[in-house]
C-alpha cells in the first residue's frame, strides 16, 4: 500500500515537473488513480474535462481497443475544444451514418505508437492512426502543439498510452477517409 501511494505521488511530481519545465501553459491531468495500472480509457473516466471525447469514443466503439495492450500517443481535445466547433457538429458525428467520419476524426487524434518529444523536435511530421500526417511541435522534452492545437495538459502515462490534452479539435486532411 505504501509503495503504491509513493508511486502515485512520484508520478504526480514527475507530471507536474514536466509540465512546469516543458511548457508553462501545460497542467497535469486531474486523476485520482494510479494511472500506470489503468488503461487510457480508465484514466479518462476520472476526468470530466474530457467527457465529450470519451463519449465520442464510446459512440465510435473505441472504448474496447483503448483498453487493450498498446503504446498509443493520444492528443485528447478538452470539452472546451469541442465547444469551439460549429453548433450541431457533435450531434452530426453521433449519427450512425456518420460513423466513418467520426472514426476518422478520432483516429486523427491518436498515434498508434509512442511519440518521443526529442525525436519529434527533429522530425515534426507524424503519421496518425487514420494515416493522415499531423505537424507536431516539441521543445525536445514535451509537446507544444499539434497542427493548430496547443498542448495544455500532460503527459499522463497509462499502461497502454500517453495522453496529452489539447485546446482544439484537429481536423483530418481527408475528413471522409474511413481510417481503421
Amino acid at each position: 500500500m505504501l509503495v503504491k501511494r509513493l508511486s502515485t505521488m512520484c508520478l504526480g511530481v514527475i507530471v507536474l515537473t514536466m509540465a512546469i519545465n516543458g511548457c508553462q501553459k501545460q497542467t497535469a491531468f486531474n486523476v485520482n488513480i494510479d494511472t500506470t495500472v489503468h488503461s487510457v480509457y480508465g484514466v479518462w473516466n476520472t476526468n470530466p474535462d474530457y467527457s465529450t471525447f470519451v463519449h465520442l469514443m464510446e459512440v465510435a466503439k473505441f472504448d474496447d481497443p483503448l483498453q487493450m495492450p498498446g503504446a498509443y500517443t493520444i492528443f485528447a481535445p478538452t470539452n472546451e475544444a469541442f465547444n469551439k466547433l460549429p453548433p450541431g457538429t457533435i450531434d452530426m458525428l453521433e449519427q450512425p451514418d456518420e460513423s466513418e467520419k467520426l472514426r476518422n476524426l478520432l483516429w486523427y487524434h491518436i498515434a498508434i505508437y509512442t511519440l518521443d518529444p526529442a525525436y519529434v523536435a527533429k522530425y515534426p511530421v507524424v503519421q496518425m492512426g487514420n494515416q493522415d500526417n499531423a505537424y507536431v511541435v516539441s521543445n525536445g522534452s514535451t509537446f507544444l502543439t499539434i497542427n493548430n492545437a496547443n498542448v495544455v495538459a500532460g503527459p499522463i502515462v497509462t499502461r497502454n498510452a500517453t495522453i496529452y490534452g489539447i485546446d482544439e479539435v484537429i481536423i483530418p486532411q481527408n475528413p471522409g477517409y474511413p481510417g481503421y
